[in-house]
């Protein structure tokens, strides 16, 4: 028997430095894989709002003996006519979990059962402002069941 299912994972942020047309870009990898695969992006969330929540939502496998790793990476869109292309957006920062955090950050009344995480930028100096945090929440497709 197959112990697989499906996950549904939302996406927001809170505490962006600004806030008009962000996106979000999902990529994953099982843990033994080297490279990062692109799995999608959400829409472009208009409002401007340093709390971006969107309406996109992701459906991953999720595998307890397989370690699936998410990296999400938030963008300014700077260019609509090219927001395919992400080296024309402003970069604002990314943060990696693996799946079954998510899934089980549900079950934890902290946070509403959002899995919280700390966007990071390489740029970012010591003494700027933090960059803003990513939520995610992982929500099990109930017919998803293999």
């Amino acid at each position: 028997h197959d112990f697989s299912s499906l996950v549904m994972l939302s996406l927001r942020c809170e505490g962006l430095q600004k806030g008009r047309n962000t996106v979000a870009v999902v990529y994953s990898k099982l843990s033994t894989d080297e490279l990062w695969m692109e799995y999608g992006t959400t829409e472009i969330c208009g409002q401007d709002t340093r709390w971006p929540v969107w309406e996109r939502m992701f459906d991953l496998q999720f595998r307890i003996e397989h370690v699936r790793e998410v990296r999400v990476e938030i963008y300014i869109i700077r260019n609509q006519a090219m927001h395919e292309d992400l080296m024309e957006q402003k970069y604002v920062g990314s943060a990696e979990f693996n799946l079954a955090e998510a899934v089980y950050a549900r079950s934890s009344t902290k946070n509403h059962g959002w899995l919280k995480k700390k966007l990071e930028n390489i740029k970012r100096k010591p003494r700027d402002p933090p960059i803003g945090k990513l939520f995610v929440y992982a929500e099990e497709s109930v017919d998803a069941k293999v």
